[in-house]
């Protein structure tokens, strides 16, 4: 709200916008889909094992599930980094807008429908995995999050230099 609105000339989707939704930020979600199904190889077993995995079965589709969660898992740590695209979360109130809670809460709903409920798992086929794997999910949420406060802490630090030169 300190800075004025963009001028009606100004596009929505920018160079800067692409880069950092994709080579970015796409590139450490991506990271962390494939370290989410690996785990759930790993830890099934397949320790250590990067090719020849099955690419059938129930481990394999409790993998695909472990994938889909991670997304959606990292997706929410997204949600509050881009809340603003120079300031950082930790200067913004959590509680402002409380339709992102019930957002958060209903993408875990969603996901967990799709992974553990027998009809969601034929349509999606998906399978679910232990409970306890949630909480490598839950370290990986905020990846996404602390990625994007770096690059505001760098942009801010490089407009500091700026302004001082």
């Amino acid at each position: 709200m300190d800075r004025p609105p963009r001028s009606l000339n100004e596009h929505i989707i920018t160079r800067p916008l692409l880069l950092r939704a994709f080579a970015w930020l796409g590139l450490i979600q991506g990271l962390v889909a494939v370290a989410a199904f690996y785990f759930q190889y790993w830890t099934n077993g397949y320790w250590g094992q990067w090719l020849d995995l099955p690419s059938q079965g129930l481990l394999y589709q409790s993998a695909t599930a472990m994938t889909l969660a991670a997304i959606v898992i990292t997706q929410m740590g997204n949600l509050f980094a881009q809340r603003s695209a120079r300031t950082s979360v930790f200067r913004s109130k959590p509680f402002s807008n409380r339709l992102i809670w019930v957002a958060v809460a209903v993408a875990l709903a969603i996901v967990s429908i799709v992974i553990y409920v027998p009809f969601f798992q034929q349509a999606f086929n998906t399978a679910s995995f232990p409970a306890g794997n949630w909480l490598f999910l839950l370290a990986l949420s905020p990846i996404l999050l602390i990625a994007d406060e770096l690059r505001k802490a760098v942009f801010h630090l490089r407009h500091r230099y700026v302004l001082r030169r």
